[in-house]
């Protein structure tokens, strides 16, 4: 986030003409890597934990939400560059939204409607949904062990 603020504060021009500008977007660059990364490695291991049984159903589907929501900032934020790859995805991925009579909602070839759902509408949409996902974590608890006994799950009785 706070590669990504000063990023917002300066603008596409500092970070494509100025050393630090590259620094700093590179920072950028490689936080997004391992954030997807850890996420990566939190779904391997709640899947293998069976975090999904239960009533953590709904838990689990908010953090598939949360990912796809990661993944539409992600793109956002590379269809806001200025080189040619970056130029050739979008125009792929225009296609795509078009297929699906979502381009009049996205246009992905406006470096400022990017860049605005980039910094302040996927990103608050995640946060919320990761907000969600917590809280629901809070609520259900974490996931009992595969062979645990019913004994091992009551709860434990207040002692006076």
């Amino acid at each position: 986030f706070i590669t990504g603020i000063i990023l917002a504060i300066f603008g596409p021009n500092w970070w494509t003409s100025t050393k630090i500008g590259a620094f700093v977007d590179g920072l950028h660059y490689w936080s997004v890597e391992l954030f997807f990364l850890f996420m990566a490695l939190h779904f391997i291991s709640t899947f293998l934990m069976g975090a999904f049984r239960g009533k953590r159903w709904a838990t689990w589907m908010l953090g598939v939400l949360a990912f796809l929501a990661s993944v539409v900032t992600a793109f956002t934020g590379y269809a806001s560059l200025r080189d040619f790859e970056a130029q050739w995805v979008t125009t792929q991925g225009k296609d795509a939204i078009n297929s699906t009579g979502m381009g009049s909602l996205f246009n992905l070839l406006n470096p400022g409607q990017m860049i605005t759902m980039h910094v302040i509408l996927f990103p608050a949409l995640a946060l919320a949904v990761v907000g969600v996902h917590l809280l629901w974590v809070r609520k259900h608890g974490i996931t009992p062990p595969y062979d645990a006994r019913e004994e091992h799950l009551a709860p434990l009785e207040a002692t006076s």
